[in-house]
């Protein structure tokens, strides 16, 4: 992802010593992106979303990424041709606007990916747009509180319903990123399986920190 970020000018410092990314992304340039790249993460079409949102377009080369059987991603083309988008697929996905617009919006799948994307594109569309059926994941959770720090006004977040007031433009800001839910709960089930106890330290600072 970082790759593909970077072959849209964005520029990305990373910080080993304390697992810091520092991202400026004012620059941007659209433009074709990897084929190949694409299609190695699946996250990819998370592109679609903001790159619609902010430069009224993107073609995008279809996602690739994990096999682990179907995996439509109808949901996110209906999410955005709602809020205005124009979908064409030629060999690739291609997304265009003249300006996003909030819509009432009933996802027909509670996909986690779908719901990202949507948020992205909602937030810088103009007026309010309704998510229903949204995902509530703790990732889906930490992505809202993310752009509300960098400027964005989203509501009811934690449900699957999510109210979104759109804004003109985003900011920077500083975000911690909050503990792997599932490792968690991997940790805490290995123990109730060997009957061991284990301290499972920072696991709740998602929950004291950003709800």
């Amino acid at each position: 992802m970082a790759k593909l970020l970077e072959s849209l000018g964005v520029t990305i410092t990373k910080d080993l010593s304390t697992s810091t990314w520092i991202i400026q992304a004012s620059n941007i340039t659209p433009g074709d992106l990897d084929t190949d790249l694409c299609r190695q993460i699946r996250a990819s079409i998370l592109l679609a979303g903001p790159m619609t949102a902010r430069y009224h377009g993107i073609k995008l080369p279809p996602p690739g990424g994990d096999v682990i059987g179907r995996r439509r991603v109808d949901t996110h083309i209906l999410a955005l041709e709602k809020l205005g988008a124009t979908f064409v697929y030629e060999d690739y996905f291609d997304f265009s606007t003249d300006g996003l617009v909030g819509a009432d919006l009933l996802l027909d799948e509670a996909s986690v990916t779908a719901t990202e994307n949507t948020i992205m594109a909602a937030v810088l569309a103009k007026g309010t747009t309704h998510i229903r059926n949204a995902a509530s994941e703790p990732h889906i959770q930490e992505l809202c509180h993310l752009l509300n720090i960098l400027g964005a006004d989203i509501k009811n977040i934690g449900s699957n319903t999510l109210v979104i007031d759109g804004v003109k433009e985003l900011g920077g800001g500083e975000f911690t990123v909050g503990p792997d839910y599932l490792e968690v709960i991997s940790f805490v089930g290995a123990a109730v399986v060997t009957h061991g106890e284990i301290r499972i330290k920072d696991a709740e600072k998602f929950v004291e920190n950003k709800l």
